[in-house]
């Protein structure tokens, strides 16, 4: 995957707001004008200004592209897309899995690439779901928590949404093993990440920005921690989000069978942190 331009704004904003380790209470602080009123710090109106912008883009560009593919492709051939792109994430997961000591998770990774890539037809069926395998979700932003690295600032990017520095690093710097195929499946497999955006644009409405940033902060403290205890608030923030997602989808399903198969399946899927009830009607 190709993230030379995104790579280089990510520097641009490093640079800008000094954000390597500042904490984000800290780089947000808001300054004391003469009359004693709070003024927004530069970096926060920024922020908003971005935000709305962002949400411009998802209503008048990324939503409408994505309910035309919904329109023209078949849900089992978009499903099918995401969870082959989701099969080639699992190479960087194991890695970092690797990096951070926990060889167990890694080699859980690396269990899950190759059945998936074998018999789940690259990815296409999640047998390793199926078969109980745990799904893993680490990257070089975890990493980098590992051995101490603070998140910095939240800062929000034009599209990609908001996000810290140090989840830009986990975003972005990834080994590619799509290295190994050739050029023409290479850029097809790139051309083919924009879906899952287009999709989530077309079934998702955006959050207020004050909402985004509390799931986005919340997200990145839970994961650098593992969901331990210390952070149980911001788990049970990001653990609710992801299991009313989780039943949304579900609701939308008839079929009692498929319904159980999902429930299933959102057991391996979720984080070993969160516990989830569905309902199934």
């Amino acid at each position: 995957m190709k993230h030379r331009n995104i790579v280089a704004l990510c520097s641009v904003i490093f640079i800008t707001f000094g954000c390597s380790s500042v904490p984000e209470s800290e780089s947000d602080q808001q300054a004391t004008n003469k009359d004693g009123q709070q003024d927004k710090s530069t970096l926060e109106s920024y922020n908003e200004t971005m935000h709305s912008f962002n949400q411009g883009v998802h209503e008048w560009v990324l939503s409408p592209i994505g309910t035309a593919i919904d329109y023209v492709v078949p849900d089992v051939v978009e499903d099918s897309v995401e969870s082959m792109l989701e099969n080639l994430s699992v190479p960087n997961s194991a890695l970092n899995n690797a990096l951070q000591g926990k060889f167990k998770a890694a080699g859980q990774d690396l269990g899950r690439f190759g059945i998936n890539s074998t018999i789940g037809l690259l990815g296409i069926f999640d047998w390793a779901s199926m078969m109980g395998i745990p799904q893993h979700d680490e990257d070089f932003g975890q990493t980098l928590a590992t051995y101490g690295v603070g998140s910095g600032p939240y800062v929000v990017l034009p599209v990609m949404g908001g996000m810290t520095p140090r989840d830009m690093a986990g975003a972005f710097v990834s080994y590619d093993v799509t290295k190994g195929f050739d050029k023409d499946m290479e850029n097809m497999i790139e051309n083919l990440g924009y879906l899952p955006m287009f999709r989530w644009a077309a079934e998702r409405e955006p959050m207020s920005y004050e909402e985004q940033k509390r799931m986005m902060t919340a997200m990145s403290e839970c994961s650098a921690n593992d969901g331990a205890d210390s952070v149980r608030a911001s788990c049970d923030i990001v653990c609710d989000e992801m299991v009313s997602m989780m039943q949304t989808d579900l609701d939308q399903v008839e079929d009692i069978t498929e319904k159980r198969e999902m429930v299933e399946m959102a057991g391996n899927m979720l984080p070993s942190y969160c516990k989830a009830e569905f309902i199934i009607e």
